[in-house]
């Protein structure tokens, strides 16, 4: 496990972990030019309630004991990923078109590595902003191919809604007293969109 503590980060060990669950992927196509999949998973992840059994003692300990049970990090339960696409000609012009939108759904995930802080009457309140809640994001394609082939120009738009989600949370320098811990988010990439030329020689 690598955790940032603010200052540093501290790799350290833990006893146990489990992962376990089910993938589903299907792919289909309803004709030369049109097709679609989809892909659902359902995990679960999580380290043990004794994930520091046996471990020698070390100044992580403390903090190794703080995940036991925990579920691991960017770990959602359930995920799932849709898509259609056709990719065929543009009427009997010779012109190819390329049209494709997909979307994607993460569940509530952890995005921290300790999930509680620890006060000093022993007490473990839970940190601020460790979880990312649910999201839905999607994108698109749409793109004309010339009769000949050897160009294809694309434009395309990721994040169409702009959901702002965090990947990563973790510990400030300076980050403030047991129980008032200031974090730091970082995002993932927000709405993007542009223009791809593609030419081939």
């Amino acid at each position: 496990v690598l955790e940032f503590t603010g200052v540093q980060f501290l790799t350290f060990n833990v006893d146990n972990a489990r992962s376990q669950g089910a993938e589903l992927e299907l792919f289909g196509r309803f004709d030369s030019n049109i097709s679609m999949n989809l892909a659902l998973t359902y995990a679960d992840a999580e380290y043990g309630d004794d994930c520091d059994k046996g471990l020698a003692a070390s100044p992580a300990i403390a903090t190794i004991r703080r995940l036991c049970g925990q579920v691991l990090t960017n770990a959602p339960k359930f995920t799932g990923v849709a898509g259609v696409t056709y990719d065929g000609p543009l009427t009997d012009s010779g012109w190819g078109l390329l049209a494709s939108f997909n979307t994607n759904y993460s569940s509530k995930r952890r995005t921290g590595t300790v999930p509680l802080d620890l006060l000093s009457n022993g007490t473990t309140p839970p940190f601020p902003f460790d979880f990312q809640e649910g999201y839905i994001k999607m994108n698109a394609r749409l793109g004309f191919r010339t009769p000949d082939e050897r160009f294809t120009i694309e434009g395309w738009v990721n994040n169409i809604s702009d959901e702002v989600t965090r990947g990563i949370t973790a510990n400030t320098p300076l980050r403030g007293p047991a129980g008032a811990r200031s974090r730091i988010g970082f995002i993932v990439e927000p709405r993007t969109y542009g223009v791809t030329v593609r030419a081939k020689f």
